[in-house]
């Protein structure tokens, strides 16, 4: 591959560095990415890799109509918009074979397939980006598989990296996942990331990877790992369906992460915000308040804005900054629970993939998100937060609600 249709020439007096000192870091707020399925998969360029014939295929197809619909994933909510499906390895007979199995008459309006693309230096780039300009609301797209977009495989770290980059530019600037299918190599590793078949530089440019492994090559049961730079490492046990052809849930393996407060912004939230909704004013404010005269507003203000992200995802409380003539203003929001939505459709018909999830019961593990369940807990007292690894098993009842629209009898399929 041509490394220079990535990185063209240019004259550098036409551009300028776009810098930031440290002090400017310190003070801006970074909100966490947005999930497009909670807890599995954020915003980014994902790697799906698994051994010929494992089902890749239709774990992506059975995500697709998931996110099209709105429907949960392994239990946890998911950000409903248009899917893209490059199915560069199968033709339209395939496709609506598979999805007769899959999904019975049902319409699936929202995903759009092409089974013909370019390579990713010959224009695949730009035909997502036009394909993302007409459909806005596009939360995924699935390119199944690598192999079928590289021009040449010459197996080299430069070209790698310059694929998987390539691709990764339309997630950087766009709040949506795209998931590569790949395959994996034959070697047995000790680190699962080496088994993805070419160079170490396609998990090194990609920001996460998800590995399909069978427990036996015949065998339905098989584990998916994901391990992603935005979430902590998952393993998640399925089972395949082969009457219904679905991937269906067991169990997750989930280490919930709650990241420990800084022990001045723990004081602010106790003593400052309170069981209030909300509190707004100055550093110097809460340094009164506190009885902390020694303490610098600007160390206040930074210690909250880098504690922001947390904030939010663990506790539900946003943090705002907004500047006046006189002071700088901080604003700390408690969030509100979200609801159930209680108008989904229940007539369901027995024979469609609605009624399917319905039937599938046993396999269900109620829709939660990794926040949600630090609030049912009441907002566990902002001290000695520690990793906490939990077995969320299909068979254990999870009284939590999801705050998404969901299918409340939702089989857990995926």
């Amino acid at each position: 591959m041509n490394t220079k249709n990535f990185y063209p020439d240019y004259d550098s007096s036409e551009y300028e560095l776009e810098v930031k000192t440290g002090t400017e870091i310190l003070d801006d707020i970074y909100l966490p990415k947005h999930e497009i399925i909670s807890g599995i998969l954020p915003r980014g360029t994902y790697l799906l890799g698994g051994a010929s014939k494992t089902g890749k295929s239709f774990m992506v197809l059975q995500l697709a109509y998931h996110i099209s619909k709105g429907i949960p994933v392994c239990g946890r909510a998911v950000r409903k918009g248009t899917v893209l499906y490059l199915a560069l390895e199968d033709n339209e007979k395939r496709l609506q074979r598979r999805m007769c199995q899959m999904f019975g008459a049902e319409n699936v309006d929202n995903v759009y397939f092409a089974t013909k693309a370019a390579t990713i230096s010959g224009g695949l780039e730009e035909q997502i980006r036009d394909f993302l300009n007409q459909h806005t609301d596009t939360s995924l797209v699935i390119i199944d598989t690598l192999q079928k977009v590289r021009e040449y495989d010459r197996g080299s770290y430069a070209d790698d990296y310059a694929v998987i980059s390539a691709v990764k530019n339309i997630t950087d600037a766009r709040d949506l996942a795209i998931i590569i299918v790949h395959h994996v190599n034959k070697q047995k590793h000790d680190d699962p990331m080496n088994e993805l078949s070419g160079t170490t530089a396609l998990s090194g440019a990609a920001d996460g990877s998800y590995l399909l492994k069978k427990d036996k090559r015949e065998s339905n049961n098989a584990t998916l790992k994901l391990m992603c730079r935005d979430l902590p490492e998952k393993k998640i046990k399925l089972i395949f369906n082969r009457q219904f052809t679905k991937w269906e849930l067991d169990s997750i393996e989930d280490e919930l992460w709650i990241e420990k407060l800084n022990p001045l912004v723990e004081r602010v939230i106790k003593e400052v915000l309170g069981e209030s909704e909300i509190w707004s004013g100055t550093a110097s404010e809460i340094i009164m308040q506190l009885g902390c005269q020694d303490m610098r507003t600007n160390v206040v203000s930074r210690k909250i804005s880098c504690s922001a992200d947390a904030l939010l995802t663990d506790y539900r409380i946003k943090v705002e900054f907004s500047r006046s003539c006189k002071a700088r203003t901080i604003t700390l929001r408690r969030l509100p629970a979200p609801k159930r939505d209680d108008d989904a459709n229940d007539a369901n018909d027995a024979n469609s993939y609605s009624g399917y999830l319905e039937k599938s019961a046993s396999f269900s593990s109620e829709g939660i998100t990794d926040s949600q369940m630090v609030i049912e807990q009441k907002n566990v007292a902002l001290t000695d937060q520690n990793v906490k690894k939990s077995t969320l098993t299909s068979r254990e009842e999870l009284d939590l609600g999801s705050g998404w629209k969901e299918c409340d009898d939702y089989a857990g399929t995926y």
